[in-house]
């Protein structure tokens, strides 16, 4: 909090600074005439009256915009399996109608996995990725753990030009994509009561 001195009135505004010999007003307040009578006029023509205290606003800086989300782009420097395995870990799925999962391929597989109440160890998980050369810009990667004693499989299709992943089967994409789900809400249903004659609810029993 900042104290203000009056050093003048003018058309109707209080002409205040912080210093009360300052040469030049550093405020300007608009007030009523309760105010102006309060505050009278000095000898000099300025007026002379109760210091004024207000407190300095200081302005809110603008919210940065939120950055926007950019894919990589290709090509991707991958020269052994273990490269191409790492890069396809920090890629997103996207799917045609250009929606991206919130969640890159390993992390969108370990949360559909514990979504799913699959329960593996860390090393056999690590175990059940597995990758193939398929030309010089392209590798497949598979990933592969049983369940409920089936074995069940997703493949992609790296393509380290593009730096894109590509679901080769319907279980590939469904693992590697992640998107919160929106909470439902819950629906209460409106109980019908039947009328008898008269207003009175129910039937009559017959003896």
């Amino acid at each position: 909090m900042i104290q203000l001195h009056v050093l003048a009135v003018e058309d109707g505004q209080l002409l205040l600074a912080a210093h009360p010999e300052a040469e030049s007003a550093g405020y300007r307040v608009a007030v009523d005439g309760r105010v102006l009578a309060l505050v009278g006029a000095g000898p000099a023509g300025g007026p002379v009256g109760p210091q004024v205290e207000t407190t300095a606003v200081e302005e809110e800086p603008e919210a940065e915009p939120e950055p926007e989300f950019v894919l990589p782009e290709g090509p991707l420097e991958v020269s052994s399996p273990d490269e191409a395995l790492e890069a396809a870990h920090g890629l997103w799925l996207v799917r045609g109608e250009g929606e991206i999962s919130q969640l890159q391929l390993h992390d969108a597989v370990l949360a559909n996995l514990e979504k799913w109440n699959v329960r593996i160890a860390s090393e056999i998980l690590d175990e059940g990725w597995w990758v193939t050369k398929l030309g010089d810009r392209a590798w497949q990667i598979s990933f592969r753990f049983l369940s409920r004693g089936r074995i069940h499989e997703a493949e992609w299709v790296l393509d380290t030009e593009d730096a894109r992943l590509t679901p080769e089967n319907r279980f590939a994409d469904v693992l590697a994509w992640w998107k919160p789900e929106a909470p439902k809400r819950s629906r209460r249903r409106r109980r019908s009561r039947s009328r008898g004659r008269g207003g009175q609810g129910g039937g009559q029993r017959r003896g």
